[in-house]
């Protein structure tokens, strides 16, 4: 899987992945609250989990470079 996105920190800008989470025996959760975080081992990204309040929780890194 690879992600693309636009360079930049302003609003638009980043990599963005939608996570979808699921119980125990699978099955779609509908509502939010769970604790998810994201994260970059590179110094120069910023990262912001949102919750979306349906079950699914928007990913995005930011960062003025490009790379893998």
């Amino acid at each position: 899987m690879s992600l693309l996105g636009t360079v930049g920190f302003g609003e638009g800008h980043g990599c963005k992945l939608l996570l979808q989470t699921h119980d125990k025996m699978g099955n779609a959760c509908r509502t939010g609250g769970a604790r998810v975080e994201c994260d970059c081992t590179q110094g120069d990204v910023e990262s912001e989990p949102t919750d979306n309040e349906d079950g699914t929780y928007s990913l995005v890194w930011r960062s003025e470079q490009s790379g893998t």
